[in-house]
């Protein structure tokens, strides 16, 4: 009868420890600002909430990356060591973290200090988490290719006249250049094409009335 009392109270502590064996370290409520000067954007003011859940992860590293679809063979190195070459940028390591308990940080960046961050070019935030329990080991969140998290991609700020210039720069005196000899060379084979039928006939013609000429000197 113990036995038979026993294991539903063992089914019910495994239900309960179930959240905390699903439950996954990472960051959430990505938000990008501008940094601005004299009215220009210069730079980033990235604002997140950590979540590190009860594994021990006591030390985050964040990083911005491509967002470009690679899948780096070392994904951990990757996202943990900007010398591995895939993170465009790091910010310094935050420290101190407790388990279970959300942390909200701002990190900022000017562009002059990297260059590789383009203004409105899309990127992602990626989080790489480690802890003594498992010294040199990294848990990481935020990397496209590995989990798809599109709260972890931000454009980068950029400034309102670089934005319109983008968006006028199809609409310069070259760019309309190139467009119309784009075009020009797509209509070229059909140009070609109904020049040879167009020449084709003119000949066709022209022979017929030979021949109708001819025909009409033999008949006198």
């Amino acid at each position: 009868m113990k036995a038979l009392l026993a294991l539903p109270l063992f089914a019910l502590g495994l239900v309960a420890a179930a959240p905390d064996a699903e439950a996954v370290s990472a960051h959430e409520r990505v938000e990008a600002k501008p940094i601005t000067k004299g009215g220009e954007v210069v730079g980033l003011r990235l604002k997140l909430t950590l979540r590190p859940d009860s594994s021990g992860y006591d030390t985050v590293r964040i990083g911005i990356g491509p967002n470009n679809g690679t899948r780096p063979s070392d994904h951990r190195g990757a996202a943990s060591d900007p010398s591995k070459g895939y993170l465009l940028h790091q910010f310094p390591e935050v420290k101190g973290l407790k388990a279970n308990t959300p942390k909200e940080v701002t990190v900022e960046v000017l562009y002059k200090d990297v260059p590789n961050l383009k203004p409105g070019s899309a990127v992602e935030v990626i989080t790489a988490w480690s802890g003594p329990h498992n010294p040199g080991y990294w848990h990481v969140y935020g990397m496209q290719s590995i989990q798809a998290d599109k709260a972890s991609v931000i454009t980068l700020p950029q400034s309102k006249a670089s934005q319109a210039q983008q968006q006028n720069l199809g609409r310069s005196p070259r760019a309309r250049a190139a467009r119309r000899l784009s075009a020009a060379k797509r209509k070229l084979p059909t140009y070609r094409k109904n020049l040879r039928k167009s020449t084709t006939a003119r000949t066709s013609t022209a022979r017929k009335s030979t021949v109708r000429a001819r025909s009409r000197a033999r008949a006198r």
